[in-house]
């Protein structure tokens, strides 16, 4: 998921990829 990255740049771990914006 790209797009994760695009929202939640502050996120940019291999566990926030896997489980999306729910991460976040």
């Amino acid at each position: 998921m790209i797009t994760v990255s695009v929202h939640c740049p502050r996120c940019h771990s291999d566990g926030i990829y896997r489980h999306g914006l729910r991460a976040c």
